[in-house]
């Protein structure tokens, strides 16, 4: 008989689905690390910020 090992743990419990009744889908926008003007910008938009505030910003 073999042995369970942790590396069969970890497998089992990748693939198990999720057991007490809810999950949710959180959106989210993913930006890329850092800061830059264009950053700036896309951050700016999500907001919805008045471009003279976008301007100060950067």
């Amino acid at each position: 008989m073999s042995r369970y090992t942790e590396d069969d743990l970890r497998v089992d419990l990748e693939n198990k689905k999720y057991e007490f009744g809810w999950e949710t889908d959180i959106e989210y926008e993913d930006f890329p690390v850092g800061l830059n003007e264009e950053i700036i910008r896309m951050i700016s938009a999500r907001k919805n910020e008045p471009e003279w505030m976008t301007e100060w910003r950067l």
